[in-house]
């Protein structure tokens, strides 16, 4: 149960502040959700909601156990759950829960199966705990993460649970393709539709006919596959009949896939271990220290190379293992720094942000607690393994003649 305090004194500090957002209690849910089980990962999914995708995947290894919608606190779920994105959530996903982050209403197969509130706000932001909350929100959560994969017995039931997603993915569609900055390869394929097959399709039209191309593609996918324990997404492109060329285009295009197994795995376990990392499932403290004792407030944040000897990165080759490299400081005030950063972490750029910098620019003026600190370790780790990983897929596709991929 003191983790649950530790959730209501996230919520009840960041709620004080006066400017928080339901983007600032996303770190205290999922600390709180992956508290119940080791192997459970809460992934946020912040980039992928104008797609209409849900806040949070919960998952446990490549089992997908269920989905979390998050509202700011005050926000009414009474209202919220009547909205056409909660309302496809409901009816498309088997396991949601719906929360303000006091209040928790679990849905399964389209059903409220159970609601739970923690606390309720009081004066000047204070957090008021329901009696019986705690007990009734862990037994939410529990059952929440325990429930197992929905079964299919029927034709009827696999076509409503296969038609319920296709209006996900076509909804998800729909809104790439509304946003004019990101339609990408889809709005492609649209206007390539209109040129040469449909002169009057409209978007609405190619995303329905598109998510039905995918939903179909994978189900023949998964009955051309002799032992089901070997689906899975990253199979299925190879099990698409070769009798349905249209098709098997159509998944080369949406996922760029290489002909050869062999090489599509070497990527695949790459790619994974990449996945991987940027879930912080990478220790740093190994790799980084953070020396000097002191107040951790984040005032001028610089790097610098020390002019006298230091010490090599330990994380791979590339970043100085008998290579003579040299790491530096990654300093937040004028006393206190992180020792140990290589230079190629420091200058690593993700989406045009400096990874290492923003991080701590972001917060800026504020003390950073020991959890906070870790987790700088750990970004620096995860950077620098990702560098190296970059390296060691673009051997492998050189060793396979470069690009393009075939």
């Amino acid at each position: 149960m003191n983790l649950f305090a530790e959730y209501i004194q996230d919520i009840e500090t960041a709620l004080r502040t006066g400017n928080a957002t339901e983007h600032t209690h996303r770190p205290a849910l999922k600390k709180l959700i992956e508290s119940f089980n080791p192997g459970i990962v809460a992934t946020n999914e912040p980039k992928r909601i104008k797609c209409g995708a849900p806040d949070f995947v919960i998952s446990e290894g490549q089992l997908v156990k269920g989905y979390i919608e998050a509202k700011d606190v005050g926000v009414s779920l009474n209202k919220a759950q009547k909205s056409a994105q909660i309302t496809r959530y409901v009816k498309g996903l088997a396991n949601l829960i719906l929360t303000d982050y006091l209040e928790f209403r679990w849905y399964v197969g389209g059903e409220n199966r159970l609601t739970a509130r923690l606390a309720a706000v009081g004066k000047n932001d204070r957090l008021k705990l329901e009696s019986s909350g705690i007990e009734q929100v862990s037994q939410l959560l529990s059952q929440f993460l325990q429930i197992s994969t929905p079964q299919v017995n029927t034709p009827k039931e696999l076509a409503q649970q296969m038609a319920s997603l296709a209006q996900l993915i076509r909804d998800a569609i729909s809104r790439a393709l509304d946003d004019r900055d990101k339609g990408g390869m889809l709005r492609e394929q649209l206007e390539s539709f209109q040129k040469v097959l449909i002169k009057d399709l409209t978007s609405n039209q190619f995303a329905d006919m598109y998510a039905q191309t995918i939903c179909y593609g994978l189900f023949a996918a998964r009955c051309n596959t002799d032992n089901p324990e070997k689906f899975s997404r990253e199979t299925a492109a190879f099990k698409l009949p070769k009798t349905n060329p249209f098709l098997r285009s159509i998944f080369g295009q949406s996922v760029p896939l290489t002909s050869n197994p062999e090489l599509f795995q070497r990527l695949c376990l790459k790619g994974g271990r990449l996945v991987n990392l940027h879930l912080m499932k990478t220790t740093g403290a190994e790799l980084t220290s953070y020396p000097q004792p002191g107040d951790n407030k984040v005032e001028k944040v610089h790097y610098d190379i020390p002019k006298s000897p230091r010490r090599e990165s330990i994380t791979s080759p590339s970043m100085g293992t008998g290579g003579g490299s040299t790491t530096g400081r990654v300093w937040i005030n004028k006393t206190q720094y992180f020792d140990g950063v290589p230079p190629e972490v420091w200058n690593f750029y993700v989406g045009g942000y400096q990874v290492c910098q923003k991080w701590l620019k972001d917060r800026k003026d504020r003390v950073l607690e020991y959890d906070d600190l870790t987790h700088y370790q750990n970004i620096v780790a995860a950077l620098a393994e990702t560098i190296e990983l970059m390296k060691q897929i673009d051997d492998i596709i050189s060793e396979s003649g470069g690009f393009p991929i075939h």
